[in-house]
């Protein structure tokens, strides 16, 4: 049962880094974004990357960078977190 409780978290971390991954491609091309596609890659994955882009917003640094951190920080996240059910 446990077996199958780790797969089931590990599919579905997988599937929400592969969102994260193609967030972070549709931003290169602006048409992907505006399309539904690009509308359900958001709606499924701001969730996660809002309160780390808040958090970031509170560093001065970063504040005036034009890269967003806060895709790269959730998928470092998620990746480890996969990696702790997958030894779990």
């Amino acid at each position: 049962m446990t077996y199958l409780i780790g797969r089931i978290a590990y599919s579905i971390l997988s599937f929400l880094e592969l969102a994260l991954f193609l967030r972070a491609l549709s931003s290169w091309f602006p048409q992907v974004r505006g399309s539904k596609f690009g509308a359900m890659l958001y709606a499924l994955t701001e969730p996660m990357v809002a309160p780390v882009r808040n958090q970031l917003q509170k560093i001065p640094a970063l504040r005036q960078m034009p890269i967003d951190f806060s895709v790269l920080i959730v998928f470092l996240i998620l990746t480890f977190l996969q990696r702790l059910v997958m030894f779990y």
